[in-house]
């Protein structure tokens, strides 16, 4: 049969048909065969890589699928680039599911998703093709698919109620036919590794790609991050549909964002109020968000840089961070960098931007203060204050520039 070929195919490759060797790994509860090995650097040339790196963003994905799916009558779930399945494997063993489409363009993919899923779960084959096999694990119906993802997609436009793209780079190329996957009230999670191009390292890309003039800044990631949900809004906008980011983080090197889809007109025109432009100088570090049509405003006596269009509403929803509990972790088996950016996220004041204390210490020739010490003397004074997930020394409040650069020189000088 079709399925016996495929197990014994994935059987050949771990004994030298592929140039990267297979081994056994366990993540989220489940025993996995990947395509890296110890001392490999993952690159998009493996067959069906898999980076151990990106553990704690599946972490938090399995979270938030599970809290978000846990009001959906019918769930319907697409891990549409999945490499060797672990993700959607994840997803599958929330146990909430009702039908799982997993997804690979490369058949060594296509042959060690399957292989993952007879390995961890109860699977009873339905019907097996050459690219494509129909099957139960447990409850769920499961389509293992080796399909091109506008492919997979367009055949199922208004079919999901959950779209994770995760791409070895950028998703840019993805978001359009995902939003049109999606039914009304559907949860689409994006990844973009292309960091250096969002944050403002390479600005011709970034326009080029996302439509966006950058710069780099003290708070680049956050910038990073908002360019990525404004382009998203954007586009959704274009197809008369609205988002509400649940959740955003950036770490270590990638971005990953979470926002439900909202088929409505008066969404989407809700949706492009919070898209926009922003103004930074590099001087002082002092930052505003600007109005529609961008005006630079002057600031240390010169025009400061304008940023944008990007996202400058919320970055997450309260309720639903809030609502990540911890029972959950050790019913999802989350791991402790996933349990603290999760904390820091629950804690995070939702303001525009970020200061890093190390930077604003340089500009005044200072050794910098402790980032909490910085933190609660401005609590003290009655601003709002916190850490932030995307670096131990940044603040976010909605202090402007000036205060923050004196309460640095206090801190440091020792005075009251």
């Amino acid at each position: 049969s079709h399925s016996s070929r495929i197990l014994q195919s994935a059987s050949e490759i771990a004994t030298g048909r592929c140039m990267y060797a297979l081994h056994e790994i366990e993540e989220g509860g489940l025993r996995l065969t990947v395509s890296s090995a110890e001392g490999q650097a993952v690159s998009a040339r493996m067959p069906a890589f898999y980076n151990p790196a990106m553990e704690s963003s599946r972490d938090i994905g399995t979270l938030v699928a599970a809290r978000f799916l846990a009001g959906h009558r019918k769930k319907v779930g697409c891990d549409l680039l999945s490499a060797t399945g672990v993700r959607g494997l994840r997803y599958l063993s929330i146990g909430s599911i009702d039908e799982l489409y997993i997804n690979d363009v490369r058949k060594t993919a296509f042959e060690l998703i399957f292989h993952n899923l007879v390995n961890n779960f109860n699977v009873r084959i339905l019907s097996a093709s050459p690219r494509r096999i129909h099957c139960l694990a447990g409850k769920s119906m499961v389509h293992i698919t080796n399909q091109g993802a506008y492919q997979l997609l367009s055949q199922n436009r208004y079919s999901f109620d959950l779209v994770d793209v995760d791409p070895f780079g950028t998703p840019v190329t993805f978001i359009q036919q995902s939003l049109l996957s999606l039914r009304h009230g559907g949860l689409l999670g994006v990844t973009a590794t292309d960091t250096a191009t969002l944050c403002g390292a390479y600005p011709k890309t970034c326009l080029r790609r996302y439509g966006s003039h950058v710069i780099k800044t003290d708070y680049m990631h956050e910038v990073g991050l908002r360019v990525l949900i404004g382009y998203i809004a954007r586009v959704a906008a274009s197809l008369d549909i609205g988002i509400i980011p649940l959740l955003s983080h950036a770490t270590a090197h990638y971005y990953r964002i979470y926002v439900e889809v909202k088929r409505s007109r008066k969404m989407a025109q809700r949706t492009l109020r919070d898209v926009g432009w922003a103004a930074h100088c590099p001087r002082c570090l002092s930052r505003r968000v600007l109005e529609f049509p961008p005006k630079p405003p002057i600031c240390c006596g010169e025009e400061m840089s304008v940023l944008g269009p990007l996202w400058l509403g919320p970055l997450k929803n309260k309720p639903f961070v809030d609502g990540l509990s911890a029972p959950s972790f050790e019913d999802f088996h989350i791991g402790s960098e996933a349990r603290r950016i999760i904390q820091i996220l629950r804690d995070e004041e939702d303001l525009f931007s970020y200061f890093d204390v190390h930077q604003i210490s340089r500009k005044l020739g200072l050794s910098a203060p402790r980032t909490a010490d910085v933190i609660q003397r401005l609590r003290d004074v009655g601003y709002r204050a916190s850490p932030t997930h995307i670096t131990g020394t940044g603040v976010r409040t909605e202090a402007p520039a000036p205060e923050l650069r004196e309460i640095v020189t206090e801190l440091v000088r020792g005075r009251p």
